[in-house]
């Protein structure tokens, strides 16, 4: 024999509710993503309770509490601040009493919810129940119901130990999650003690601009990983993961660096796509910077490290000590992700990874500046000619450079350096198509010789061509329509409406005269750019590019 869960005729009996809190602990023990299983959770309760609606409540990483997923949230009506306040007001008090309540539609709270000096009440005219998700007595969540049918006292006995159970399988998802994510943290600690071993293997700039940038692709897990370095003139790109070389002067790696020199003044890593918010004033440098390489995602991680500043005061005959700490930017790491979204853990893991670039960059900008650093590595080379062992050594090398040196100064030779070479041209001109088009014709062949404005290539655009007719057409439709304006003008009609239809029609003809401008504007630039397309030499000279017809015909 079956029984409702909450008094309510449409609820589900406990055959059903068995096997649905089956089915959510299969799916909790799975290990599934946080959203899923929280939306399956909602879902489940309001079904099987005939809920109205109701509202998933987690902690963010800031320790607020908001709806994670919410099911017709809009019955409620909580549309003034104040009635939110009081909802507010009855998930603290849920929190606080770690276990599940409910509240009947616009009742107060009994004493022992109700905090000291304010009065808790139910702002909605529909039954609310509670009930908080703990782990290790610590609250991570609510799970909250709501009802327009109050059920007897037995019906929401039992819906409460639903809510409860239903708490109990989202505890012991999030146990398992929190068990896997030590698991996690555990094997991120292996890889950031490799991390910070090769980061730190050379004190050479360029080594270690090399190492951040490949060692954080494979950290982090992202697609490509851009290392900048700040200079005198602002950041510069100095290492690109997986490129040996980098072109400095592509659009790029312009914008990139345009991009870095203005975001990171803010001091705090930036994720620009998906559901990131980006300040306005940084939201073109990301598009211009998009747009150059088509990267669904990218991030911005200032590399800013503490520098100690010892201050003293010897005013008093005492000296007073004292230490003044700031924050100096080293430089910036570009994260990107050409398609879907950012690796699982990947913003926490930035967090550790960011100090640790930075101190890397100041380790060997500070060593690289210290004088005479050139000639410590070369004693360092060579030190074993200076040891007990290597005097007999050192006389030999000195011996050996003494008559080497004599030799260069005594015996005369003449001196004959042999080299190839390849002359280039006094003057060069690059030739740049205007617009967007086809290569229809090439005059030109590699090595002709051609005068200033001869002729090399003929390039059509389509789509020019269509916006001239399109704008020649509407130029005609214009004027003719002036035209039957100026016969309708002169044509007799009726004294009472003649003074009125002259106006419009005056007013008219004004109008299409504007527009037969502003389409004869666009008809004279669109013919200038077709006429730019016929491409022209642009000094006297000969044809450097190999294989013209070959490579652009067509």
């Amino acid at each position: 024999m079956t029984s409702n869960v909450s008094g309510d005729p449409r609820s589900a009996s406990w055959e059903e509710v068995e096997q649905r809190l089956a089915e959510l602990a299969d799916l909790a023990a799975s290990g599934a993503a946080a959203d899923p299983f929280h939306a399956q959770l909602l879902d489940a309760v309001v079904q099987l309770l005939a809920a109205e609606g109701g509202a998933c409540w987690l902690f963010d990483e800031a320790g607020q509490l908001l709806p994670r997923h919410q099911a017709n949230w809009q019955a409620l009506h909580l549309s003034d601040s104040r009635a939110n306040a009081r909802h507010d007001d009855l998930l603290v008090a849920c929190l606080h009493r770690r276990q599940a309540m409910a509240i009947p539609a616009d009742a107060p709270l009994d004493a022992d919810l109700a905090q000291a000096g304010t009065s808790l009440a139910n702002p909605t005219g529909h039954l609310l129940a509670f009930c908080p998700i703990m782990v290790e007595e610590i609250p991570v969540g609510v799970v909250e119901v709501f009802l327009q049918r109050e059920p007897n006292l037995a019906g929401q006995r039992g819906m409460l130990q639903l809510l409860g159970a239903v708490a109990e399988l989202a505890a012991d998802y999030h146990r398992t999650r929190q068990l896997r994510e030590l698991r996690e943290s555990s094997r991120d600690l292996d890889g950031l003690a490799r991390f910070v071993d090769r980061i730190h293997g050379s004190l050479e700039p360029e080594a270690v601009d090399y190492a951040l940038a490949n060692e954080t692709r494979w950290l982090l897990g992202c697609d490509r990983v851009t290392v900048l370095r700040q200079q005198r003139r602002g950041q510069r790109v100095t290492a690109v993961s997986g490129a040996d070389q980098i072109h400095t002067r592509s659009e790029g790696v312009t914008a990139l660096e345009h991009l870095a020199n203005v975001a990171t003044h803010t001091g705090e890593p930036i994720y620009y796509g998906g559901d990131s918010s980006v300040a306005p004033e940084l939201l073109p440098l990301f598009e211009a910077y998009i747009d150059s390489t088509h990267a669904h995602r990218v991030a911005v991680l200032p590399l800013a490290a503490a520098e100690l500043e010892q201050l003293s005061d010897d005013s008093v005959g005492d000296s007073v000590h004292s230490v003044h700490s700031s924050r100096r930017s080293y430089g910036t790491l570009i994260l990107e992700q050409w398609e879907g979204d950012w690796p699982e853990g990947m913003r926490s893991k930035a967090a550790w990874v960011a100090p640790l670039a930075a101190s890397a960059q100041r380790n060997s900008e500070e060593i690289g500046a210290l004088p005479l650093l050139f000639l410590s590595r070369w004693l360092r080379s060579v030190g074993w000619l200076f040891g007990p062992r290597g005097r007999p050594r050192a006389a030999l090398v000195l011996l050996t450079l003494a008559a080497a040196l004599a030799c260069l100064l005594l015996i005369p030779a003449p001196l004959r350096v042999r080299a190839r070479g390849q002359t280039q041209p006094q003057r060069r001109a690059r030739i740049y198509a205007p617009h967007d088009a086809d290569v229809q014709s090439v005059s030109a062949t590699d090595g002709q010789r051609v005068k200033r404005g001869a002729p090399l290539l003929t390039l059509r655009s389509l789509a020019l061509e269509a916006e001239r007719d399109q704008a020649e057409s509407k130029l005609q439709t214009a004027q003719a329509r002036m035209d039957v304006i100026d016969i309708e003008m002169v044509t007799e009609t009726d004294a009472e409406d003649k003074t009125g239809r002259q106006s419009r029609l005056a007013a008219e003809r004004r109008e299409l005269e504007l527009l037969c401008k502003l389409h004869q504007q666009r008809v004279s630039e669109v013919k200038d750019q077709l006429r730019e397309l016929q491409m022209t030499s642009p000094i006297d000279g000969e044809v450097l590019s190999w294989m013209v017809r070959s490579e652009l015909s067509d």
